[in-house]
């Protein structure tokens, strides 16, 4: 999502390393061959380890990690003669240096998913292609590779990896419905192209919100904000009551309405699926907006969250809004009413969920005096096999633009800064 944010940024995975806190060589070797293929579907131009060669102590360091792994064990032996071992993160690795050259491209090629046979897909500058597919399942796959309309199985033991290579021109053209992914280009001012990429799959790392019988969803890239036609006002919390699934005796409930961002309420456990936290807002209001600031505990937030809302506390029905979790979510919702909120945890996660400060905004106030669309954008709309019709928003220009988004009956201006992209989402329920 961060290339579809800012398309003509290049991407690079840098920042990590195999270690004995994986498990054992097969729980390393899938670690490294996730990085492979993830890394680079996602647009990172390189996947390197931190450590070329350590030895058998994990060493030298200088004060730094001592249970990295080398992508080669070097050994000194009685003799003095030295030695090398290859690691496992050496064969991962291998996968696709051995077959991928420099100035090889990525194409698109369809993946069957974290616990099934995943993949990427690259021509070389020779005009070869090599597919490299890992079995991220503990038992056998059998899969079918079609390249236009040539085609081969192949059964994929559980834990392994296979590099495919070939040669020649494609004969016939491929499925866009089988890859199960759109590519979106824009112009940008120099001759070069910004080319947006999306899948369904994306769908869960954006916010999206309930209007009538539609999702919504949207983007935000880092610098984009947006602006409500009136001014927004907190409800008043004097009469709110608080309760969650669980609480730490150090941060209860209550510590994430009392308006004290240096309080907080924590689970007291890793976050778990269901996990819950509750405001009754003592009577119904009408509301647009929650804002929900886990700041101060950095990455003690909800990876994914679904709001729920309720007139009684019982019938909560489907959620009005889910999203991906951040350390600040500022959730826009259709103008709605409700005495009762409810925030959903839906990811797993060793640390902590804690929320410093919730607050609820309602539209209100004088109309906003934010100026009207500014800067010219580019427009282009695309529709993915599920049906999920796409809306992409591209300012090539050197400053921010604004424009309107529309959500529900409200309608938001959307700050978009130079370079970025914004993708909007429309999907029936």
């Amino acid at each position: 999502m961060s290339h579809n944010s800012y398309p003509n940024k290049p991407a690079f995975q840098t920042e990590c390393s195999g270690g004995t806190w994986e498990g054992d060589d097969q729980a390393g070797f899938a670690g490294a061959m996730d990085l492979v293929i993830n890394a680079t579907r996602d647009w990172a131009k390189s996947v390197v380890r931190w450590n070329m060669a350590l030895d058998q102590n994990n060493g030298p360091t200088n004060g730094g990690c001592d249970t990295c792994r080398g992508v080669v064990t070097v050994t000194r032996g009685a003799d003095g003669k030295w030695s090398y071992a290859k690691t496992v993160d050496y064969w991962a690795l291998g996968q696709a240096s051995k077959f991928v050259r420099p100035g090889a491209r990525r194409v698109a090629s369809s993946t069957l998913g974290a616990g099934d046979v995943q993949d990427v897909a690259f021509v070389n500058p020779n005009g070869s292609t090599a597919l490299v597919a890992f079995n991220s399942a503990n038992s056998p796959k059998t899969f079918r590779v079609q390249w236009g309309d040539k085609w081969f199985s192949y059964t994929l033991a559980g834990g392994a990896a296979a590099t495919f290579t070939w040669n020649g021109p494609q004969s016939g053209a491929s499925d866009p419905t089988a890859i199960g992914s759109v590519d979106v280009p824009f112009d940008n001012p120099d001759g070069t192209q910004a080319l947006i990429s999306y899948d369904s799959g994306m769908l869960a790392s954006q916010t999206q919100v309930r209007a009538g019988d539609q999702w919504l969803g949207y983007t935000m890239p880092g610098g984009a904000s947006l602006t409500s036609p009136t001014a927004e006002v907190p409800l008043d919390r004097g009469g709110w009551t608080a309760t969650a699934s669980s609480s730490s005796a150090d941060d209860p409930v209550g510590n994430a309405v009392d308006g004290d961002p240096a309080t907080r309420w924590s689970t007291g456990q890793g976050m778990q699926p269901d996990d819950w936290f509750q405001v009754d807002l003592g009577s119904q209001q009408t509301f647009n907006r929650l804002v929900v600031d886990t700041t101060a505990s950095n990455q003690d937030f909800a990876k994914q969250f679904e709001v729920y809302v309720s007139d009684n506390g019982t019938d909560w029905g489907k959620p009005v809004a889910t999203g991906p979790g951040s350390t600040l979510d500022e959730i826009l919702l259709p103008q709605i009413k409700g005495r009762y909120i409810r925030l959903v945890n839906r990811s797993s996660a060793g640390n902590w969920w804690s929320i410093h400060e919730l607050n609820v905004l309602a539209p209100g106030g004088p109309a906003s005096t934010d100026a009207g669309p500014v800067g010219d954008v580019q427009r282009k709309t695309a529709v993915l096999p599920d049906g999920t019709q796409l809306l992409v928003v591209y300012n090539p220009g050197h400053s921010p633009a604004t424009f309107d988004m529309p959500l529900g009956d409200t309608t938001y201006a959307y700050h978009l800064p130079a370079s970025a992209a914004a993708i909007f989402t429309t999907r029936q329920q």
